[in-house]
């Protein structure tokens, strides 16, 4: 039983380093295979737009925005960081606050 035990020791260091060559082929091959994919990526036009939101008040403070997204009736959401203000905000083409959810 010892004997079985001091071969198994033996034996895995070489297991180990021969399973790691393989690990760095399959990994050199998935690396290829994403660039090749990324390259034949088509590149899709974007145009920038400056906005502005409009403050509700005269004590509102913006936050920084997280996270921004526009729904089908181009309502544009804006999550913000930040103490003070609503978190959440919708606000419509021309940067006028809708709604807000949140403090």
């Amino acid at each position: 039983m010892c004997l079985r035990i001091l071969a198994f020791l033996i034996c895995m260091p070489l297991l180990a380093q021969s399973a790691g060559q393989v690990d760095k082929e399959d990994q050199a091959k998935a690396a290829a295979d994403l660039r090749a994919r990324i390259e034949a990526t088509p590149t899709l036009s974007f145009d920038g737009v400056r906005f502005t939101v409009q403050a509700p008040g005269v004590s509102w403070k913006p936050g920084l925005v997280s996270w921004l997204a526009v729904d089908g009736n181009g309502t544009i959401y804006e999550l913000r960081r930040g103490e003070e203000g609503a978190p959440v905000l919708a606000l419509d083409r021309e940067g006028k606050l809708l709604r807000s959810r949140g403090n």
